[in-house]
């Protein structure tokens, strides 16, 4: 079984750190859709429709890729002023208690995002000006989500262990 969860574990770094350049990616076309909507606007005088909505449906998106590469590297904002004050089993068991609290909001936003994704795409809901299709951008943020509750999953079970091998 141990094999299985390494696999497993390597498998969701792997993806993650591909959502993670995605979302590099992502930020580089965020930025040269602001470039251009700013030339057009400013430099021919002639606006275009979607680059004030495209860049904010493509931020979410950008963010909600790069969760889980984000997790995996341990870059999550934290506030450490309890924690760093902590020692052993203390301080592994609130870190079970954290990781076991947020993986329970990953599962609560998933769930109430995939409904919202579910019906943007049978209403073929858009944004307003340009009617950008907002269901593949709920849909990456549902993936995310997933794959950060995942590696958070993965990360309990490691602390757990951790924590009933010093007992």
């Amino acid at each position: 079984m141990n094999k299985v969860a390494s696999r497993l574990v390597s498998g969701i770094g792997r993806v993650s750190w591909l959502l993670g350049a995605a979302s590099a990616v992502t930020g580089f076309v965020v930025v040269g859709v602001v470039v251009y909507g700013v030339v057009m606007r400013y430099v021919f005088k002639s606006p275009t429709v979607y680059s004030l909505e495209l860049p904010e449906v493509l931020f979410i998106a950008m963010v909600a890729l790069c969760l889980a590469y984000t997790q995996t590297q341990g870059r999550h904002v934290r506030v450490e002023i309890v924690t760093s004050r902590l020692r052993g089993r203390v301080q592994d068991a609130l870190a079970i208690f954290t990781s076991i609290t947020t993986l329970g909001y990953c599962v609560i936003v998933a769930w109430a995002l995939s409904q919202r994704a579910a019906w943007n795409l049978a209403k073929d809901i858009g944004t307003i000006e340009a009617h950008v299709p907002l269901a593949p951008f709920s849909i990456v943020i549902v993936v995310g989500i997933c794959l950060m509750g995942l590696l958070l999953l993965t990360e309990v079970a490691g602390l757990y262990s951790k924590v009933t091998r010093r007992g």
